[in-house]
């Protein structure tokens, strides 16, 4: 699974860039960058926060994260 890969899908998607996506999940910029990048791997209350914020189920941030 690459969460990295849904957050930059979905990223793009949405329009928003690091900071503002961040911003939206009350977390660094920095932080969001290591998770984007596969460096950190979120626990999954953050996870749910990051398909909220892009408008998407956590079923479809998974088969993303999954390569679907």
């Amino acid at each position: 699974m690459n969460i990295g890969r849904a957050l930059r899908y979905y990223g793009r998607r949405s329009g928003l860039d690091r900071a503002e996506i961040a911003e939206k999940l009350q977390i660094s910029k920095q932080e969001y960058g290591k998770y984007e990048e596969g460096k950190r791997v979120p626990d999954i209350d953050l996870i749910c926060g990051m398909a909220q914020a892009f408008g998407v189920t956590t079923d479809d941030f998974f088969a993303k994260a999954m390569g679907k």
